[in-house]
């Protein structure tokens, strides 16, 4: 017997769609404690429980650079730029629009930060594509 089956047989929900009353969620535990099963209840897989220790862990050397223009590997993630570095690039309009590493480069499709083209050429807020490059 399924457990939505068990509550309308008590009286204590309808039948079909729809949640159940608490009174019959009520019913059902009380039913479970007292040993009945249900056709609907998810079945164990029969596996062992495991517990981490601490002890367990491994310590991590993890070196980092925070000099500018650094290119390095961390992981498989590719930096080479600072996350402080701008850059600057003037539109067709003669604007000056200055980026961080966060934009996207259109010639690699990765943001600046882990580009690993030479020119960089990013979206700005007039709409345009330009060129841009790393302010000193």
């Amino acid at each position: 017997m399924r457990r939505k089956e068990f509550a309308v047989s008590l009286g204590l929900a309808t039948a079909g769609r729809g949640r159940m009353s608490r009174e019959a969620l009520e019913a059902i535990e009380k039913a479970r404690s007292e040993g009945m099963t249900f056709d609907d209840d998810a079945p164990t897989t029969g596996r062992r429980e495991v517990t981490v220790t601490a002890k367990d862990a491994k310590p991590v050397t993890v070196r980092s650079s925070t000099a500018l223009g650094h290119i390095g590997l961390m992981d498989d993630t590719y930096i080479r730029y600072g996350n402080d570095v701008k850059f600057a690039g003037v539109d067709s309009k003669g604007k000056k629009h200055t980026v961080g590493v966060a934009n996207i480069c259109r010639n690699s499709g990765y943001s600046i930060i882990g580009c690993r083209c030479d020119s960089h050429e990013t979206l700005v807020a007039s709409m345009e594509v330009i060129t841009v490059t790393e302010v000193k």
